[in-house]
C-alpha cells in the first residue's frame, strides 16, 4: 500500500528540477498567483505527500505517550509506531538511491 510513497519520494526531486526549467516559469507564476493556491508555490504542493507519513508517525507517537501501558490498545499503538519508523526509514533510504 505504501509503495506509492516510495515511488513518489524517489521522483519528487526530479519534478522540482523539471519545474526549475525556464520553460515552466510562466506556469509556475500563474500557479502561485492563483487565488485557490493561497500564494503557495508548486513545490509546496509537491512536498505535501512526502510530509504526510512523518505526520502520521508523530501522531501515533503522541497518542502512545498519552496511552497508559495497561490500556488494551497500547501494544497495537507501539507496534504501529515501530512499523511507521521502519517504513519511513525504508522510504528515506529508497529515495537516496
Amino acid at each position: 500500500m505504501f509503495r506509492m510513497y516510495e515511488f513518489y519520494s524517489a521522483v519528487q526531486r526530479s519534478f522540482v528540477r523539471i519545474l526549475d526549467d525556464p520553460a515552466f516559469r510562466s506556469l509556475r507564476e500563474k500557479w502561485s498567483n492563483h487565488p485557490r493556491c493561497n500564494m503557495l508555490d508548486i513545490e509546496s504542493f509537491l512536498i505535501q505527500p512526502i510530509q504526510r507519513l512523518p505526520r502520521y508517525s508523530l501522531l501515533i507517537r503522541d497518542i502512545l505517550k498519552s496511552t497508559p501501558r495497561n490500556h488494551k490498545d497500547f501494544k497495537i499503538l507501539a507496534r504501529a509506531q515501530g512499523e511507521m519508523e521502519m517504513l519511513l526509514s525504508y522510504i528515506d533510504e529508497s529515495a537516496k538511491s
